[in-house]
């Protein structure tokens, strides 16, 4: 008789193996070894997949019992319709496979189109069957084009009283006019990232977290259906968007600033100076975060000067003056694509920091500024630049402390 490993050990030898970086392979040869291994490999391999959505159907159908492994999933749809008719052909035949998404938590949905029309999707459609999900508390539309505000509607409904963050990245969609369906309730919700302008209204009482990205033209309006309690306000902009309108009833804590563009520091830190301004009750605000990301497309390198920290104390303090900010993080990062990259940024390090350090003592003193600055050669994507020159700063004891990056 063939002796057998005991089960514990069969565990921690996987478990071991999917520490490993390059897992995945190891992994799928451990599934072979017996029905035992394959338990135990199922669940680590299929716990995070991305799939094609006719991929997925055919996983499912052959082997349905997958599904109940996967966590995390990323589905493509390839610009297609996501509820269109022809999935049912095969879903009727074995519709009872689709309810064992059990164990989803987070779900991407990509490059997808809704209904283009009034009809309401087909209870048997593979996208309604995740959007059901039991446990699903994640979700994101990436590239979607929404022809109807009332589409979305009905795919929200389906995760309504489990969902806890919701993102939208690239999603288009005309805004409904005719829509006149209740609010959707949305108790569970706490994170709600680049809603669309034309976003159809939720209740969400207990949201702490709202991510908005300004574009176009056009001022945008904060929804009347944020709740006065927001705790994380965050934008994203470039200094020559409207400064927005942020209501009346908000009382957020924490409030970001990400700004972009090749303007000058004043202008990046007086579209601070208004935004916060526009904050119904900016003195209960305890930390205030800015990142300026200046673009420059020439060889010379714009570094802020003397008044440039000048108009940047001067904007924090009125700030600070107005409530009690504990905390500033100011992080300024320049992009650059001729400059010529020299061994050594030691002098003009220095320089820089000297500059820092006289510009905005008053707030190091204070010891409630953390500073960050960075200098980048972009090429083809941010996740390409080289870090010419960087460190990080914060108070210690009265004093500026640095960390070089590298």
């Amino acid at each position: 008789m063939v002796a057998k490993l005991p089960i514990e050990l069969v565990r921690l030898i996987v478990t071991f193996v999917r520490e490993d970086n390059n897992s995945h392979e190891t992994l799928a040869a451990c599934s072979v070894v017996c029905r035992s291994w394959n338990d135990i490999c199922l669940d680590y391999l299929f716990k995070s997949i991305i799939i094609h959505h006719e991929s997925l159907t055919r996983l499912c159908y052959t082997a349905s019992h997958i599904s109940e492994c996967i966590h995390n999933l990323c589905v493509s749809f390839d610009n297609q319709d996501c509820f269109a008719n022809d999935w049912n052909f095969i879903l009727n035949s074995n519709p009872e496979s689709w309810g064992r998404f059990k164990n989803l938590r987070t779900l991407c949905l990509e490059n997808g189109i809704a209904p283009l029309t009034d009809y309401r999707p087909s209870p048997l459609s593979v996208t309604t069957f995740l959007l059901a999900a039991p446990c699903l508390k994640e979700l994101t539309f990436r590239g979607w084009t929404f022809a109807r505000a009332s589409a979305i509607q009905f795919m929200l409904e389906l995760s309504s009283k489990t969902l806890e963050q919701l993102s939208f990245d690239g999603v288009s969609f005309q805004e409904d006019h005719e829509c006149i369906a209740p609010p959707i309730r949305m108790d569970s919700l706490r994170r709600l990232g680049f809603p669309p302008r034309c976003h159809p209204r939720i209740e969400c009482p207990n949201l702490q977290s709202l991510i908005v990205r300004i574009e176009g033209r056009e001022r945008w309006v904060i929804p009347s259906w944020v709740p006065s309690g927001l705790h994380d306000l965050t934008l994203h902009a470039t200094a020559r968007d409207p400064i927005p309108d942020l209501g009346k009833n908000i009382q957020p804590v924490h409030f970001m600033v990400n700004l972009c563009g090749p303007v000058t520091y004043f202008r990046f830190m007086n579209w601070v100076r208004v935004c916060v301004d526009r904050l119904p009750f900016p003195d209960r605000l305890r930390r205030l975060t800015i990142n300026i990301e200046k673009y420059l497309f020439g060889s010379e390198v714009c570094y802020p000067q003397p008044r440039d920290y000048e108009n940047i104390l001067q904007v924090l303090q009125q700030i600070r003056g107005r409530g009690v900010l504990e905390h500033i993080d100011l992080k300024v990062t320049i992009r650059i694509e001729e400059i010529i990259a020299t061994p050594d940024w030691t002098n003009e390090q220095r320089r820089e920091v000297k500059k820092l350090k006289q510009g905005l003592g008053p707030l190091f003193e204070a010891n409630i500024l953390h500073v960050a600055f960075a200098l980048h050669r972009c090429f083809d994507g941010p996740e390409e630049d080289e870090i010419l020159m960087g460190w990080d700063g914060c108070t210690v004891d009265g004093g500026l402390t640095l960390r070089q990056h590298h």
